[in-house]
């Protein structure tokens, strides 16, 4: 029987293998040695990117988690915590399994749902100034300064 941890290698290198080849040129290597892996998930608008850099503990999969972090200049405050803590949920549903495809997936859904809500609240906002602009003129005499200009 081989040891756990040439298990976990073993693992790691079938996982690595697998994500690289479907994520490939989203795919990088940072540092091989340290087992740091960086994938870059995109929706279909480039403007919402998360990059995911992992890396490897020798306990993963069967004990431990990937090291994570999460890595994109619009994504913070309760969106991060959010994020964090599904992809932590996964990592406690799963434990002992990889992850890597699962946690790229979460992400992926992410995206998806910020691309989706973000254009609905800029429908709701244009739609919101539209109503009071054009069609309630009480609205617009109460909106209108007062006092000298």
């Amino acid at each position: 029987m081989a040891e756990p941890e040439e298990e976990n290698i073993q693992k790691q290198i079938d996982e690595i293998e697998a994500v690289s080849s479907i994520y490939e040129e989203n795919w990088t290597v940072v540092d091989e040695a340290a087992r740091i892996f960086c994938i870059r998930i995109v929706d279909q608008e480039p403007k919402w990117t998360i990059s995911l850099q992992v890396t490897l503990p020798p306990e993963y999969p069967t004990v431990a988690p990937p090291v994570y972090q999460l890595n994109a200049p619009w994504l913070r405050g309760h969106e991060r915590a959010a994020l964090s803590n599904d992809l932590e949920e996964i990592y406690l549903q799963n434990s002992g399994e990889c992850l890597l495809f699962l946690w790229v997936q979460k992400i992926q859904e992410f995206l998806q749902l910020k691309a989706r809500s973000n254009g609905a609240g800029i429908a709701v906002i244009d739609s919101l100034y539209y109503r009071l602009d054009f069609r309630d003129t009480a609205w617009k005499q109460a909106l209108r300064p007062t006092g000298p200009r």
